[in-house]
């Protein structure tokens, strides 16, 4: 089985949930995963990732563009939904980078 990404908008933040809605959802309407339990014993709203990992790419380096707020999980073999900690110092500079590469592109 391979690697299932899921997207969560913290705190069910409005802005973050809309954009789920209409970038997530219009791929696919089932991906939206309601109340589903997490490894920590948490329930939360998902939205499952279509196309995998390139959606947690647009997601991120949306971060800036629409003052997004999420929250990446992954499933894997074991069947269980985990926290993928994605804001790791490597990650963080990564998504810093294209924001700031795409602000220079756009002012130039």
């Amino acid at each position: 089985m391979k690697t299932v990404w899921y997207l969560c908008a913290v705190n069910d933040d409005p802005a973050t949930n809309e954009y789920l809605v209409h970038v997530i959802g219009q791929q696919n309407t089932e991906c939206q995963c309601s109340n589903v339990l997490c490894a920590d014993d948490k329930r939360r709203n998902l939205f499952r990732c279509p196309n995998g990992y390139s959606n947690v790419r647009s997601a991120v380096s949306a971060i800036g563009e629409f003052n997004l707020k999420i929250e990446v999980f992954k499933e894997e073999i074991e069947r269980v939904i985990m926290h993928y900690n994605l804001w790791k110092p490597s990650a963080r500079k990564a998504a810093r980078r294209k924001i700031v590469s795409r602000r220079l592109l756009t002012h130039a």
